[in-house]
């Protein structure tokens, strides 16, 4: 976990309490009771950043040398992200293309979301549809229209026969539950935002180049996502800069690229920014573990059980289509 912290313990928790507050009573009654608190505890977080400088990106560990019982004491254990490199080469779906994708299953729906960058913090549109088929044909000509949770290996469990499903449940969690299985499939510069998830997260980049920026659940405050009353998070901050001036930005995290056949390890809430190097197919295999979630973040597990946009038992009907409950819960801040 990045170290040298920009802020005091005492500010974190002081402000995990306000978030949880504005979760549970709102914005204007928060603010009304607490306003010249946040107000506060927001300058010296400020301060504090100022004194630090920059925030420093870390290159994240890159292992090909652990097997199943290593991997969890350094990583799992230590909710730690790593690079498993080249864990998925020899698997027969490091052979997919977005060409082969287009060829046999084209016809299927795709649930485009509005979860880049840019989009963040604005109102909601409709919902917009295209198919697999369309998604490949952009690709070719810059479109950003991008493929991401999409349920492909949940409609066709074929295809799960093409990973080695065995290797990635034996490098999950021990005591672990609900697992699911999310293709995200787009073109060069697509870009999702920094956003965090109660799942852990065994991504297996297949084929392109993606790069990933990862930062601590301990650094939420400087991320200050809106309160949304959604089984997720997501945040207005632009980490994908290159120059990291911005006050915000005064964190440490890491960076990594994966190359194809990587297998990337996200530990529950850890925050993190993605972009496309170039074409890219990858497969999000997420799985539940309550040590995990506990020891990641309280404060986010309980606002995620919270939640009520939609309901948790109602985002868990539809966990294994995240498209439809980002869909659904996306809107300005609250």
């Amino acid at each position: 976990m990045p170290a040298d912290q920009p802020f005091a313990p005492r500010d974190r928790a002081l402000y995990n309490a306000l978030w949880l507050a504005e979760h549970c009573f709102g914005k204007t009654l928060t603010n009304a009771v607490f306003g010249g608190t946040r107000q506060a505890l927001r300058k010296r977080i400020r301060d504090a950043l100022d004194e630090r400088g920059p925030g420093q990106l870390r290159p994240l560990d890159r292992r090909s040398d652990l097997d199943a019982t290593a991997f969890h004491n350094l990583y799992v254990s230590a909710n730690v992200p790593v690079v498993l490199a080249g864990a998925a080469s020899n698997w027969p779906a490091a052979s997919w293309t977005p060409q082969w994708i287009g060829e046999n299953y084209g016809d299927d729906e795709v649930l485009l979301i509005a979860a880049g960058p840019e989009d963040i913090g604005k109102a909601s549109t409709e919902p917009q549809f295209t198919t697999l088929a369309e998604i490949v044909r952009g690709m070719e000509h810059g479109s950003v229209k991008y493929a991401r949770f999409n349920p492909l290996l949940q409609r066709h469990p074929e295809l799960r026969t093409q990973l080695d499903v065995a290797w990635l449940r034996d490098h999950a969690a021990s005591f672990r539950f609900s697992e699911s299985f999310q293709m995200f499939l787009g073109g060069k510069g697509t870009t999702t935002a920094v956003h965090a998830a109660i799942s852990n997260n065994l991504f297996v980049n297949l084929y392109g180049r993606k790069r990933w920026r990862l930062f601590s659940p301990e650094f939420s405050p400087v991320l200050e996502p809106p309160v949304e009353r959604a089984p997720y998070f997501i945040s207005v901050v632009d980490v994908g800069a290159d120059e990291r001036k911005d006050d915000a930005l005064r964190i440490d995290g890491f960076e990594v690229i994966l190359e194809p056949g990587d297998v990337l390890f996200v530990p529950s809430f850890w925050w993190h920014w993605v972009t496309n190097l170039s074409g890219s197919i990858g497969i999000g295999y997420r799985f539940f573990s309550p040590y995990s979630i506990g020891r990641s973040s309280v404060t986010q597990a309980l606002l995620t059980g919270l939640s009520t946009n939609p309901p948790a038992w109602e985002a868990k009907k539809h966990r294994q289509d995240f498209t439809r409950i980002f869909a659904q819960t996306r809107r300005g801040p609250a």
